[in-house]
């Protein structure tokens, strides 16, 4: 069956089952952005396959809900499915509780899985419930019945990283848990976020594409500690963990073993924006539950000294294979050679896959060539796929996953001849990138104080992007990592994180003109000190990203002279760092490429 069918399948299970509204997130049990395919429902029921998005159906209307990456991508893959696109963030468009809190009717029923919603929008949703005088029921796994064929919980293998790359011990990392449970006046710590626990173990897994995670659960007490996951542990991981004194337990088993643990009286600190709000509900039954943001967050966010140095280098060899990618790109596209946007990106990614110490892509590469830049997330298909002929622009996004560190980085390239308003966004983009990239700012600072830098330019031409400037990145571990950000707009209930020395953050500004071409430049940017004086601790970021800017789509029409001294001092380090790298006629490509801009 296709989406539809499934869509009118689901909605007799409702009907039966006297549900009104039937939610379907695109998160796991761990609230991940990216996961297995086994949580692919609202994918299953929409066709929409973007990593973020929301379904809530009833019998007169199924609407999704997608932030600003994916309005184009959403649009197209909806058309015709009776779905109803609701455009997160735009003026006029309800939220999905205030969806509900209009649509909901007295008495009425609101159900989901809860093991795939937070605690904190669980409790929302109650609330809604308990206004309408309804239920709301997260204890039913409608999908199932009607996906006949879902395919089965990964259990991929568990290896340790060694501390050559993760740069501080299990046992350090234990006991900065305990002191913070003395802290904290608590007993135990559950932790459901997997990229959090892979980072507290030293471990890795494989059980998310692009995404070196296993499922699992902890919980760490000052004389217990309990790691739930699959018995696919390598002997080397096993070991590291029996030195540390965990036991592990089998990921199926997580609830039973709970329940029969001795948790009354026992104060257990969760994450409310983490923890699933059914697993909140059975571990409320059994504890006393704190709510707390989860320390290994933060820990994991800031870099230490040895991962600093292997991003570093591995950043160096992932920027001198993407400039060999767009040397051999703009030839092949001027010789008329057949590319297109598949082809392109399998070609970029072979070419990752000759780096030592690749594990995996850290997303899907993306490669939209010209109308097709402009949908942000967007990936080509066999039946979207274009020849990339020799005029407009290729927007190339790519990373990979190693054990020296994450890589992220976006290109917007020509391939031929471009337009005059193809380069005055270009020019406004790159300006506002490196802007952001070369500022000095004081300790204290969050990414909404800085986001601005990247937008000026952009804005003054009264154009912006419906998307974050910069997402934190992880080490060997999610492309996309909290809680560090740059974004202007203002949330209520967002924490905003301060810039701390250590931490990896993406730059990456972008034009997007509907039907016509797609802008966007990123660099990964790491923080660092300055200098301390009377006035405070003053911060900067180092570049780790070192790919030219294209200067076919530049102009100095555009450009101020300082927007000049910017890229031309980052073109000069382009090209001391990246051409040992590189053959010969690649390096006088990449010679000119670098050139002084004169204005």
């Amino acid at each position: 069956m296709g989406a539809y069918e499934n869509l009118q399948e689901l909605k007799k299970w409702m009907k039966a089952s006297d549900i009104d509204f039937f939610l379907i997130t695109s998160q796991d049990y761990h609230n991940s952005e990216y996961v297995h395919d086994h949580f692919k429902a609202r994918e299953f029921f929409s066709g929409f396959d973007g990593s973020n998005g929301s379904l809530v159906i009833s019998q007169s209307q199924t609407g999704l809900w997608t932030d600003g990456r994916y309005f184009l991508q959403a649009h197209e893959q909806l058309e015709g499915s009776g779905i109803d696109l609701f455009k997160m963030g735009n003026d006029g468009v309800p939220t999905i509780l205030e969806y509900l809190d209009e649509q909901m009717k007295e008495n009425q029923v609101i159900a989901t899985d809860g093991r795939c919603i937070s605690f904190s929008y669980g409790e929302k949703l109650q609330a809604i419930c308990e206004k309408k005088h309804g239920r709301l029921i997260y204890d039913t796994d409608l999908v199932s019945k009607v996906w006949k064929e879902r395919p089965s919980l990964p259990e991929q293998e568990v290896w340790l990283m060694g501390e050559q790359y993760s740069g501080e011990s299990t046992s350090s990392k234990l006991n900065k848990v305990r002191g913070y449970l003395e802290e904290k006046e608590a007993d135990y710590l559950f932790i459901s976020k997997l990229d959090d626990i892979m980072w507290l173990f030293n471990i890795r897994g494989n059980d998310v594409k692009c995404n070196p995670v296993a499922l699992s659960y902890t919980l760490i007490g000052k004389e217990n500690i309990f790691l739930y996951i699959a018995d696919t542990l390598t002997r080397e991981a096993r070991e590291e963990l029996i030195k540390n004194h965990v036991q592990v337990i089998p990921y199926q088993d997580t609830l039973l073993h709970l329940h029969d643990l001795d948790l009354q009286d026992k104060k257990v600190m969760v994450d409310q924006e983490s923890i699933s709000y059914f697993f909140y509900q059975e571990l409320a039954g059994k504890s006393n539950l704190l709510s707390d943001s989860l320390p290994t967050t933060l820990w994991k966010a800031v870099k230490n000294q040895v991962e600093q140095q292997n991003l570093r280098e591995i950043y160096i060899k992932d920027s001198a294979i993407v400039c060999k990618f767009i040397y051999w790109l703009k030839n092949a596209v001027k010789k008329g050679e057949y590319v297109t946007e598949i082809s392109a990106a399998k070609y970029l990614d072979r070419l990752r896959e000759t780096i030592p110490g690749f594990l995996d892509l850290s997303f899907d590469t993306i490669t939209g060539y010209a109308e097709n830049g402009a949908i942000v997330h967007y990936e080509a298909t066999e039946k979207t796929d274009k020849r990339i002929s020799p005029e407009g622009l290729l927007l190339v996004d790519s990373g990979g996953q190693y054990m020296q560190g994450t890589t992220d980085v976006t290109r917007t390239i020509a391939v031929g001849k471009v337009s005059e308003e193809e380069k005055k966004y270009f020019s406004a983009v790159a300006a506002g990138m490196l802007k952001l990239a070369e500022c000095v700012f004081i300790s204290g600072c969050t990414g909404r104080n800085l986001d601005i830098l990247a937008r000026e330019d952009l804005w003054k031409l009264e154009m912006d992007y419906k998307h974050g400037t910069g997402h934190g990145v992880g080490y060997c571990l999610n492309v996309h990592e909290g809680p560090q950000r740059f974004y202007w707009k203002y949330g209520r209930n967002v924490d905003e994180t301060v810039l701390e020395p250590g931490m990896v953050i993406s730059d990456e500004p972008g034009v997007y003109i509907e039907h016509k071409f797609g802008i966007r430049t990123e660099n990964i940017i790491m923080v660092q000190p300055v200098l301390e004086n009377d006035y405070g601790k003053f911060l900067h970021f180092e570049m780790l990203t070192y790919v030219p800017i294209d200067k076919e789509v530049l102009s100095t029409k555009y450009l101020t002279s300082e927007d000049v001294g910017r890229i031309n001092r980052y073109h000069q380090e382009v090209y001391e760092k990246i051409s040992p790298f590189l053959t010969e006629e690649e390096k006088i490509w990449l010679k000119n490429e670098t050139s002084p801009i004169v204005e």
